[in-house]
């Protein structure tokens, strides 16, 4: 009787669930860590995470919030760059995206970046918020008032 071959690591047909079972803990437990301010360790987990999928879209943002969250901003620009690349309709990437811009000083890529993640999802107040005070800090008191009422209904 013929015998079947497997490859390496793979035990079956729910394995890839398993493994990403496995991702998503380590995801929740990152952000754990990055809530808590613990970011050596939510690096370390994101990065193992992205050791078993470099491609993965939101393991690149999170480690990009930790550069954030260490004012080492070119790189985490970097790293949600290629979040956003990878999943463009992010209303939550654009939105970090603005607030690192607003860090940095890049105050009209900021109001763009939040204006993207507006146009994305509409419903979502954070980037209403940010891009309303802004406009407020640079004068345009009107359209502030506009987005930030926006705000408060949602």
């Amino acid at each position: 009787m013929p015998t079947k071959t497997r490859r390496a690591g793979r035990k079956n047909a729910f394995s890839g669930v398993r493994v990403n079972a496995r991702l998503g803990e380590m995801e929740r437990a990152g952000i754990g860590h990055l809530r808590k301010g613990n970011l050596q360790e939510a690096e370390a987990l994101f990065r193992r995470i992205l050791a078993a999928a470099p491609n993965d879209p939101h393991g690149l943002y999170l480690l990009g919030m930790v550069h954030f969250e260490r004012r080492e901003h070119e790189r985490a620009l970097e790293l949600i760059r290629k979040s956003i690349e990878r999943k463009p309709g992010d209303a939550i990437y654009h939105f970090h995206l603005g607030s690192l811009h607003e860090a940095m000083g890049q105050k009209e890529a900021a109001a763009q970046a939040y204006a993207k993640a507006i146009s994305l999802q509409p419903g979502y107040f954070p980037p209403y918020v940010n891009l309303g005070i802004l406009l407020f800090n640079g004068d345009f008191c009107r359209e502030a008032e506009v987005l930030l009422r926006k705000a408060v209904e949602l």
